[in-house]
C-alpha cells in the first residue's frame, strides 16, 4: 500500500486505518502493507548524511496481509528498514495485526550454502528501534509456503511468527500487548511470537505461541540473539517441536534439537525473568528458558516467578545452558538452587537445571591395571554444568587406542560393536568386557571420546587413561614361554586354588558334616569365573562384575578384604562368598569377600544383620562364635572340634525358682535323713518328668537329680563300710559313723545265732557294701573316661545316642548364656561362671548343711512324739539324755528324736538288766558329727566327679594357638591386647592351679596324714 524512499529526516505516521488483504512479492520481499526504508543520500553525493526515520502506526488495525518471498522476506504487514548508523524508530500503538504471513518460497538455494531468511509475520524492521504498545497481535504466520514438514525446504530459516528485526543494533521494547496463536515453521524456526537481537517485554500476554522446525526449533514464545527481560508478563501454552528430519542443507547446522519452551537466548549477555506468571510450556530441552553459550559476562536474573506445569521432554524443567565454562557454574547453580515449587519437570535429567555435557568422567574407574585377558567392567559418564549425570539416548562413548607401552605390543578389546558403548537409561556407558592383551607390565595410553550432539553444537568430550597389564588373577598362574609376546593365563586344576602362594594348592578337606557340606567331587573351595579371550566380545558378565567365589563350608583367612587362603569351617555354618578382584601396589591382585552375598541383601533377620557370611546363629572369624543378644540368643554346644549353635529357649522364671528350692530341700533331706533322702529324690525326679511331658522341663533339671542320685548311692554304700572303733579321745575318719557301730552291737547282743556268728554276718555285709560302693566308683570314672576321650561316633550307631548323653556325668554345662545373655554372652564370664560351678554347689552343700543342722538341734519331730506319747499316757512327762555305751552322749541311738521320755519306777523295775532303749518308728537320722562327715564326704564327691570336665575345660582354653587365634575360639586373636584373650588366659591359668593341680594335690595329701589307718583297714 505505501513505499516511501525517506532522505533526511522523515517522519511516516498512520492512524486510524485499516490494511486488508494487502499483498507483496519478490522482487520487493518486503512488507505486505507497509515498507518504510531511509534514504541513503551517499549514493548520490557522499558529503550527504544519511537522515532520521520515524515511523508512528496508532489506532490502527493490519489484517490478511502477506508477503511471499522467493528466498527471503520479511514483515507480513509492516516492514521499516533504517541504517546502521542511524537507527529508524518504529512506534506501535493500539493497532491490531490478525493473519498476516510471510511465506517463503517452496524451494531453497539450490547450492544449499546459504540459508534462506524469513522474519515477521505481522512486522518486521531492521537497524531499528521498535516499540509497541497496547497493541494485539493473533494468528500470525512466517515460515514455508507450503506450511507442511513433509515439503519443507532444506535451507530455510524463520524467525518472529508476529514481531522480528534483526540487525545486530536492534532493540523491540513491548509492553501492554497480547499476543495470541502466533506460529514459526520451516527447517529451523525461532520466536514464535516474537525474534530480536535485544528484546525487552513488560506486563504482555502471550498465549499458545508455537515454533515448529523440522531441523531445530528454538523459543515458543521469544528468541532473543543477546538479551531478554520479560517483567510482569503472562505467558500460556507456550511450546517448541522439531520433526527430526535430517537436513541436506550444508549451511545449517549439524545438530538437531528443540529448547526454550517459551524463551530462548543465542549468545546470552543480560537475561532478565522478574514478577511473570509461566505455565504449560513445553520442549525437549528448557522447558522455559533455554540458553545457547553463557559467558563470563552473561548476568542471569530468575526471581518471583511462577510456574506450572513445565515440562522438558529430555532435560532441564526450567533451564537449559547448551554450552557454558567453569567460572559460570556459581552463577547458574544458584539460580538452580532457589525453590520452585516442583513445577518443573524433565524426563530425562534435570527437573530445574540442566546443560550439555561438560564433562567425561570415569563412574566405575579402571584401576589402572589389568589382567592379560581378562575382562574388566568400565563404566563412564557425561556430567553437566549442574553435575547431573546427562541421560541422552543418542549419546555413545567410543574407545580408541592412542599409543601403547615399547615393553610389548598390546590388543584392546573393548567388548562393544565397532568399539562404542551406547547410553544406558541410567546415562551410563558401560563396557563390560573391557580387556587388554599383552605381556605382563607394558602400559597402554587410552582414549574414551563422545561427540554427543545438543540442539545446535557438537559436544565432544574425552577422558584418558593409562592401563598397564599385570600378573593373572587369583586362581589362575601364568602359562606364558620366555619368548612369548602375550601372557596366557590358564585356571588352576579343580580342588585347588592360587591367592598369594606361588603356585596352585589343594583346598583344604571340608568337615564330614555341617550345614555346609557338599560333595568335594563337584565343588571347589574357590570357584572363578572362566573366561576365554575369543568370548569376551560376547559374554555377559554376572551384575557387569567378575566374581570369585569361595563354596559354602570354606573361610577366607587371615582377613575378609584381603585373604591369603582359605580353611574348613569345623562347624560347616560357613557359607558362600562372593569376592571381587582388586590390584595391590605391587601389582598382584588379591580378593575383597567382605560384601554380603547379593542373594542375601534383603535378608531381616537378627541372624543374618550380624553376619551375612555364616549361617543363622553363628558369626565372626571361621563362623565359630554363636550370635547372642538380648532379643535372640545362640549358645554353643557338642564336641570341641565340632561345636554348632542352638537357639536358646528363654528359661521359665518359676520353673528355675522350683528348681533350685528342690535343690536345697533335697541337699537338705540327703544331709538329715537316711531312708527317706530317697524317696524324696525319685519323687523330685518323678516331678521334673512330668514338667518336660507338660512342656516347662529342662535339659540340666535331669542331669541334676541324676548326679545327686549317684552321690546319694555311693555315699550310702560307703557309710556301710567297716571302720575301726574310734576312742573317744581321737577324731573320727572322714567316713567313720557311730550309728553303723551301734547297729553292730545291737546285731550282736540279739542275734539268736550267737554273737559270732552275728558278728561275722555283719563284717560279710559291710564287705559286699565296700565292693559295691568301689565298682560304682569305678563305674563312674570309667563313663567319665569314655565321655571325655571316646566320640560317640567311634560307637556302634545303636549305642552311640546313649554314649552322646553321658557328658551329664562329666558335669559338661552348656547355655548358660540363656540365663542372662548380655553378661554370659562374653566367653570371660562365661568361663569364670562355667569354672565356678562347684564352689557354687558347694557352697548350696554347706547352706543346706546349716539348714540340717539346725533342724537337728530344734528336734521338730522329737518334741512332736514326745507331745503326742503324753496325750496318750496321760502322765506328765520329763525327759533325760540317752548315754550311750562310751558314756558320752549318743544323740544317734534315738530314731525319735534326740531326747527320748524317762523311764517310770515300774517300769526302771522292769528293766533292771538295762536294756538300750530304741523307738523304731521314725526315719533314721543324722547326729552333728554324721552330718560333718556327710557334708565332707559330698564335697569331696563333688571334687571328683567335676575334675574331668573342669580339667577338660581349662585345657582347651591353653590349647596351642592355630593361624594366630585360640584353638577353641577361632575368632578370638592371640594377643594380650585383646582383652577376651587375657580375660581367659588368667582364669584358665587360676583355675589350673586350683582345679587341675590343686584337687589331686588335696586328695593325695588327705591320703597321707591317713595312711596308718588306711592300711590297718585294709
Amino acid at each position: 500500500s505505501i513505499s516511501v524512499p525517506a532522505s533526511w529526516n522523515t517522519s511516516a505516521v498512520v492512524t486510524g486505518s485499516l490494511f486488508i488483504n494487502n499483498s507483496a512479492s519478490a522482487p520487493i520481499s518486503a512488507g505486505g502493507a507497509v515498507y518504510l526504508e531511509t534514504f541513503n543520500p551517499s549514493i548520490i553525493d557522499k558529503n550527504l548524511q544519511t537522515g532520521h526515520l520515524s515511523v508512528s502506526v496508532t489506532n490502527s488495525s493490519f489484517l490478511l496481509n502477506k508477503l511471499t518471498g522467493v528466498t527471503s522476506a520479511a514483515g507480513g504487514a509492516i516492514h521499516v528498514v533504517g541504517t546502521e548508523h542511524n537507527l529508524a524508530s518504529l512506534t506501535v500503538a493500539d493497532a491490531a495485526f490478525s493473519v498476516n504471513s510471510v511465506k517463503c518460497a517452496l524451494f531453497s538455494n539450490k547450492q544449499n550454502f546459504k540459508i534462506d531468511h524469513c522474519f515477521g509475520g505481522a512486522l518486521s524492521a531492521e537497524y531499528s528501534l521498535i516499540q509497541v504498545s497496547g497493541s494485539h497481535f493473533k494468528r500470525n504466520f512466517v515460515g514455508d509456503l507450503a506450511q507442511d514438514p513433509r515439503f519443507v525446504r532444506d535451507c530455510g530459516a524463520s524467525a518472529g511468527g508476529a514481531l522480528a528485526s534483526f540487525s545486530e543494533v536492534d532493540i523491540i521494547e513491548v509492553s501492554d500487548s497480547i499476543f495470541e496463536e502466533n506460529f514459526v515453521l520451516d527447517s529451523v524456526a525461532r520466536g514464535g511470537s516474537i525474534y530480536g537481537k535485544n528484546v525487552i517485554v513488560k506486563s504482555s500476554e502471550f498465549s499458545k505461541s508455537r515454533a515448529r522446525g523440522v531441523h531445530m526449533a528454538a523459543g515458543g514464545t521469544i528468541f532473543a540473539e543477546s538479551s531478554l527481560f520479560v517483567d510482569g508478563s503472562n505467558i500460556s501454552i507456550s511450546s517448541t517441536f522439531f520433526w527430526g528430519t535430517r537436513s541436506s542443507c550444508r549451511a545449517l547446522p549439524f545438530s538437531r534439537g528443540e529448547y526454550g519452551g517459551a524463551f530462548a537466548v543465542a549468545v546470552p549477555i543480560a537475561v532478565e525473568l522478574t514478577g511473570s506468571n509461566i505455565e504449560r510450556t513445553d520442549t525437549e530441552y528448557g522447558g522455559v528458558l533455554g540458553l545457547g553459550f553463557v559467558t563470563d559476562v552473561t548476568v542471569i536474573k530468575i526471581a518471583n516467578i511462577s510456574l506450572q506445569f513445565n515440562l522438558a521432554t529430555k532435560a532441564g524443567g526450567l533451564l537449559f545452558v547448551l554450552k557454558s565454562n567453569a567460572s559460570t557454574s556459581p552463577m547458574l547453580n544458584q539460580i538452580c538452587s532457589q525453590t520452585y515449587g516442583n513445577k518443573t519437570k524433565a524426563k530425562k535429567y534435570g527437573d530445574v537445571c540442566a546443560s550439555s555435557p561438560m564433562s567425561l568422567s570415569f563412574q566405575f574407574p579402571p584401576a589402572g591395571v589389568v589382567a592379560p585377558g581378562h575382562p574388566i567392567s568400565i563404566q563412564l559418564q557425561l556430567t553437566d554444568a549442574f553435575h547431573s549425570t546427562v541421560v541422552d539416548p543418542d549419546a555413545s562413548v567410543s574407545v580408541l587406542l592412542q599409543e601403547s607401552d615399547p615393553v610389548g605390543s598390546v590388543i584392546v578389546r573393548s567388548g562393544e560393536v565397532r568399539d562404542t558403548a551406547q547410553s544406558s537409561r541410567d546415562g551410563v556407558f558401560r563396557f563390560d568386557s573391557f580387556s587388554l592383551e599383552g605381556r605382563e607390565n607394558a602400559a597402554a595410553a587410552i582414549r574414551f571420546y563422545s561427540d554427543a550432539v545438543f540442539i545446535d553444537d557438537r559436544i565432544d568430550r574425552f577422558v584418558e587413561t593409562v592401563m598397564t597389564t599385570t600378573s593373572c588373577l587369583p586362581s589362575y598362574f601364568s602359562a606364558a614361554a620366555e619368548n612369548a609376546t602375550e601372557v596366557v593365563c590358564v585356571i588352576c586344576p579343580a580342588q585347588s586354588y592360587l591367592m598369594s602362594s606361588a603356585q596352585c594348592q589343594l583346598c583344604p578337606e571340608r568337615p564330614a558334616h555341617g550345614a555346609g557340606h557338599h560333595d568335594a567331587e563337584e565343588y571347589s573351595c574357590v570357584n572363578a569365573p572362566e573366561v576365554q579371550k575369543e568370548d569376551l566380545d560376547h559374554r555377559e558378565s554376572h551384575q557387569n562384575r567378575l566374581l570369585w567365589k569361595i563354596s559354602a563350608g570354606y573361610y577366607p583367612i587371615p582377613s575378609l578384604d584381603c585373604p591369603e587362603e582359605v580353611l574348613s569351617c569345623p562347624n560347616g555354618a560357613c557359607q558362600e562368598f562372593e569376592c571381587e578382584p582388586y590390584v595391590l601396589t605391587n601389582r598382584t591382585w588379591a580378593l575383597n569377600c567382605s560384601a554380603c552375598p547379593s542373594a542375601r541383601h534383603a535378608h531381616g533377620s537378627v541372624a543374618w544383620a550380624e553376619d551375612c557370611h555364616c549361617a543363622a546363629g553363628y558369626r565372626d572369624r571361621l563362623c565359630s562364635r554363636c550370635s547372642c543378644n538380648e532379643t535372640v540368643c545362640y549358645f554353643s554346644a557338642g564336641e570341641p572340634e565340632y561345636r554348632h549353635c542352638t537357639l536358646c529357649r528363654q528359661p521359665s522364671t518359676i520353673v528355675i525358682v522350683v528348681a533350685v528350692v528342690a535343690l536345697q530341700v533335697s541337699l537338705v533331706v540327703f544331709l538329715l535323713f537316711k531312708r527317706s533322702a530317697i524317696a524324696l529324690l525319685l519323687a523330685e525326679l518323678a516331678i521334673t518328668v512330668v514338667l518336660f511331658i507338660v512342656g516347662v522341663g529342662e535339659a540340666w533339671m535331669l542331669d541334676l537329680f541324676i548326679m545327686l542320685g549317684l552321690l546319694f548311692v555311693i555315699t550310702s554304700l560307703s557309710q556301710r563300710m567297716p571302720r575301726q572303733k574310734r576312742s573317744k579321745h581321737r577324731a573320727p575318719l572322714l567316713d567313720e559313723t557311730t550309728d553303723d557301730e551301734s547297729q553292730a552291737e545291737s546285731d550282736v547282743e540279739h542275734s539268736p545265732a550267737g554273737p559270732d556268728h552275728a558278728l561275722e554276718h555283719h563284717h560279710h555285709n559291710h564287705k559286699i557294701a565296700a565292693k559295691t560302693a568301689a565298682i560304682a566308683k569305678i563305674t563312674i570314672f570309667f563313663l567319665q573316661s569314655a565321655a571325655s576321650v571316646v566320640k560317640p561316633a567311634a560307637w556302634p550307631k545303636w549305642i552311640s545316642a546313649v554314649i552322646s548323653q553321658l557328658d551329664a556325668l562329666n558335669l559338661r554345662v552348656s547355655g548358660l548364656e540363656c540365663f542372662a545373655p548380655s553378661v554370659l554372652s562374653n566367653p570371660v564370664a562365661k568361663l569364670s561362671l562355667q569354672l565356678g560351678l562347684p564352689i557354687i554347689v558347694g557352697a548350696n552343700i554347706v547352706v543346706a548343711a546349716v539348714i540340717a543342722a539346725i533342724l537337728l538341734r530344734l528336734d521338730p519331730m522329737g518334741k512332736m512324739q514326745l507331745l503326742l506319747r503324753n496325750c496318750h499316757s496321760g502322765k506328765p512327762a520329763s525327759r533325760q539324755r540317752v548315754s550311750g555305751d562310751d558314756g558320752g552322749d549318743n544323740q544317734d541311738s534315738n530314731s525319735g528324736g534326740l531326747f527320748v521320755e524317762a523311764p517310770s519306777e515300774e517300769e526302771s523295775l522292769l528293766s533292771s538288766h538295762a536294756q538300750p532303749i530304741t523307738v523304731a518308728s521314725a526315719p533314721a537320722r543324722w547326729n552333728l558329727g554324721d552330718l560333718t562327715s556327710r557334708v565332707q564326704f559330698s564335697c569331696f564327691f563333688l571334687l571328683s566327679a567335676s575334675y574331668f570336665e573342669l580339667t577338660n575345660v581349662i585345657l582347651e582354653v591353653l590349647r596351642p594357638c592355630s593361624k594366630g587365634h585360640m584353638a577353641n575360639f577361632a575368632w578370638i586373636p592371640c594377643q594380650f591386647s585383646n582383652s577376651y584373650y587375657a580375660g581367659l588366659m588368667a582364669v584358665a591359668i587360676a583355675c589350673m592351679l586350683l582345679y587341675t593341680i590343686g584337687i589331686p594335690v588335696f586328695f593325695g595329701a588327705i591320703m597321707l596324714c591317713n595312711r596308718r589307718r588306711i592300711l590297718a583297714g585294709d
